[in-house]
């Protein structure tokens, strides 16, 4: 039953959202991939499952179901990593392109809809696909270790928990290089030959500090990483205290590497 739920869901989402937007010009063709990446593949995939659960005998081979179906799942890889560059696309939309705010609005408004916005829906594969290993696991819990399916069950919640690994995962990847390539974009003044985005590098938080000199006090932010820690100052205080959007920042960098 969760899983019709579900499937119901990315057809309200085909139907309202990712097919219209798709056919008509309110959008770009880039920012329509930017906020829906692959879903009609999920869409595809879990109309697989959900057909096989509600065959002839098909409540009684779930372990067998997931297993033939849990490769598909590293399809979900790809929705979740440009998790950030959607929600992105969809603020920018719905700032700056009226035609897409009175589109959004309207499909929201529809009876199928129930009130729920795009972005409610958009957040369901990742819900989702965090839940499978708790299916299993209900299964399994309500299952004798006598039955001829239950080693079919224990692969199958293995092989579950492995690609839901994989895409948490691949998911941090991708948060830590939009971060840090975002924190590249805005800083200047680093050691001539330093590469700040670096494949071991990993961003673990910033936070705005006060440098006391004198009788005055100065703005800085600090950005810390795995092996150095950045020390910026911005470029022209009076401006950014006027800007809105990300601060342009000069940089020193200390760490464990030379520069």
């Amino acid at each position: 039953e969760t899983e019709q739920a579900y499937l119901a869901d990315l057809q309200i989402l085909t139907n309202l959202y990712v097919k219209p937007l798709q056919d008509g010009d309110t959008i770009s063709a880039a920012d329509h991939v930017a906020l829906f990446s692959n879903v009609l593949q999920l869409a595809s995939v879990n109309e697989q499952l959900a057909a096989a659960l509600v065959a002839p005998g098909g409540r009684d081979r779930v372990a067998g179901v997931f297993l033939e179906l849990s490769q598909f799942l590293k399809m979900y890889s790809v929705f979740i990593s440009n998790a950030d560059n959607a929600n992105q696309t969809m603020v920018r939309l719905l700032r700056d392109n009226r035609d897409f705010i009175t589109f959004c609005q309207y499909s929201a408004a529809r009876p199928e809809a129930k009130g729920r916005r795009l972005n409610d829906f958009l957040i369901k594969p990742m819900q989702r696909v965090t839940k499978y290993p708790l299916l299993l696991r209900e299964v399994i819990r309500h299952t004798d270790e006598s039955h001829p399916d239950y080693a079919n069950l224990t692969a199958a919640l293995a092989e579950v928990n492995k690609q839901v690994a994989e895409l948490n995962e691949n998911k941090a990847k991708a948060d830590n290089l939009a971060k840090m390539l975002d924190i590249n974009s805005r800083v200047s003044g680093l050691p001539r030959g330093f590469q700040l985005v670096h494949p071991q590098r990993q961003f673990i938080r910033s936070g705005d500090v006060r440098k006391i000199s004198g009788n005055r006090d100065q703005e800085r932010r600090i950005f810390l990483f795995n092996d150095l820690l950045m020390y910026c100052k911005r470029r022209t205080l009076a401006a950014a205290s006027l800007r809105r959007g990300p601060a342009s920042l000069d940089a020193s960098a200390g760490g464990d590497e030379d520069h």
